[in-house]
């Protein structure tokens, strides 16, 4: 395998970020990919590859191939069109610059599948921010041989030649453990499905899981899309802290003498089978549905019952099963346990294999500031006060806050706020840094564009986050996140003087930017 040509100088968008799979032939790479595509519609491109061998039959130039000759393609070779190209068996095969640049031009991330010499040359090459993942099976060669003959699609000597390839591709995965950022077994499909659409999500925060309709807010009979293609969504305590601040519905799947110990304030109790056959579906009063359990495998299987049952009775939006048991969350928020005073706290941002964030910085509004209970409970340390307004807190309280105030920022598009961008992210990551226990609120008025443009700032700096992830991980903590347009672009800038480059595109141009549907979050939420 070759690699391109060094002096093409124009480098792919970050925007493309595009995610390199490679695997051997039977581990159901292309089922697996399918399956993830389903459940999350409009979000991926497959680039369509160049090749020198002939059609097929059924297949359509540009659509599964683009068909090409050798003299062509050997001009393309000599002018560093490439990112990667190989001759197998007498044919070239490659990916293009350009066919990347297709995918990313539908606002799509696109999928690379290509095999493991491929992807080497990209990452060395070092011209994507690209993330790379590696499909096998337990069973190695055996399994896959089983499964290839199974098809009974291919010629014994073409059997040989894919396991002899496939040999080869295990062999790297051995011997480059740190290559693939995430390495999947598909053993059993409906258990990689979800492996792999929780990895897509932490790789790219921006997409959207849920299955929210966007004619709700308008929609007299409050109807909502259904639950088809429901994704089973997998989060850490934060998630669970952030769904007790919202209308949602809560599932304690523990025994029912633990349930009666100790639970969340307005979670219901199902903890077995036969607690789902006698269960009113009316308990499911809020479309968002959140599980979390003792860690237990009996735990988990209630929660697999639990999204079976979402998927074909439920009117759910959103089904997310708590990582860990229900003790690490009471240990961290005691306070929001039944028979705990109500209160509605800020939203915490955590990003997953970031540790040290997580329940340590929280996004809201000038109400949560204002709050004894709320500073007292969560321990804030620090305040960013993005409105600039004088603060009401009680005086004995608030000698213990250390405060960056910002005078003079509106919420209105022609807003320079780009300026204030380092001064916030030092004073975050100073108090973050300074020792384990210091806990930052960056609020605003209502908690939607002020606030939430800051945090994305902070993550994008302090965190090397690129806009997009930013913005999607403020997202996912607080709905509610609307940046107007003109701090978008200030985000942009911002991105560009940190990097070099902008991924506004995938911001801009998606659903997150759509104000109706937007509006629609807001009300599923019960904002």
């Amino acid at each position: 395998m070759a690699a391109p040509k060094e002096e093409k100088a124009e480098e792919i968008s970050i925007a493309s970020c595009p995610i390199v799979v490679c695997g051997p032939s039977g581990v159901g790479k292309g089922t697996l990919l399918r399956r993830a595509r389903d459940l999350l519609p409009n979000t991926f491109g497959v680039a369509v590859s160049h090749t020198t061998r002939k059609p097929r039959k059924g297949e359509e130039d540009g659509v599964h191939y683009n068909f090409t000759t050798k003299e062509a393609f050997q001009k393309g070779i000599d002018a560093g069109d490439f990112v990667e190209f190989a001759d197998v068996n007498g044919n070239f095969y490659g990916t293009s610059y350009q066919a990347i640049d297709d995918v990313s031009a539908q606002n799509l991330i696109c999928i690379l599948e290509i095999d493991v010499q491929g992807a080497d040359i990209i990452k060395k090459a070092d011209k994507l921010d690209a993330r790379y993942l590696f499909i096998t099976a337990q069973g190695g060669v055996d399994t896959l041989k089983q499964r290839l003959e199974g098809r009974q699609t291919e010629t014994p000597q073409q059997i040989k030649r894919r396991l002899d390839t496939a040999t080869k591709e295990l062999a790297f995965l051995d011997a480059n453990a740190d290559f693939f950022g995430r390495v999947i077994s598909n053993d059993d499909l409906e258990v990689s499905v979800v492996t792999l659409v929780q990895q897509f999500k932490q790789w790219y925060p921006w997409i959207i899981t849920d299955r929210l309709s966007a004619a709700q807010p308008n929609d007299d009979d409050k109807k909502i899309s259904g639950s088809a293609g429901l994704v089973y969504e997998q989060s850490g305590i934060d998630a669970l802290f952030n769904a007790l601040q919202f209308d949602t519905t809560l599932i304690d799947v523990r025994s029912a003498d633990d349930f009666k110990t100790s639970h969340v304030d307005g979670a219901i109790n199902l903890a077995d089978a036969d607690s789902l056959t006698k269960m009113s579906e009316s308990e499911f009063k809020y479309a968002r549905v959140f599980v979390y359990g003792d860690g237990s495998e009996s735990s988990a299987a209630q929660c697999r019952r639990l999204y079976v049952l979402a998927q074909t009775s439920l009117n759910a939006v959103q089904f997310c099963e708590i990582d860990g048991p229900f003790s690490a969350f009471a240990t961290v928020y005691p306070f929001l346990c039944a028979g705990a005073e109500r209160v509605r706290f800020p939203n915490s941002v955590s990003v997953s294999g970031l540790p040290g964030l997580s329940g340590r910085l929280f996004v809201g509004g000038e109400a949560h500031a204002f709050s004894t209970a709320v500073i007292t409970k969560l321990g804030i340390t620090h305040i960013v006060n993005t409105k600039g307004t004088q603060s009401e807190l009680d005086e004995n309280v608030k000698k213990g806050v250390k405060y960056l105030d910002l005078y003079g920022v509106d919420d209105k598009v022609d807003a320079a706020v780009l300026q204030y961008f380092d001064k916030v992210t030092e004073f975050v990551a100073g108090a973050l840094e300074e020792n384990k226990v210091n806990r930052v609120l960056v609020h605003c008025g209502g908690g939607k564009s002020r606030s939430t443009t800051f945090t994305m700032a902070y993550l994008m700096k302090g965190k090397s986050m690129t806009l997009a992830e930013a913005y999607g991980t403020v997202s996912v903590a607080r709905p509610k996140a609307f940046p107007n347009d003109g701090f978008l672009e200030e985000l942009s800038r911002y991105e560009c003087e940190l990097r070099g480059k902008s991924s506004k595109q995938f911001i801009a141009k998606s659903v997150l930017r759509d104000k109706t549907r937007w509006k629609a979050v807001c009300a599923s939420w019960g904002i």
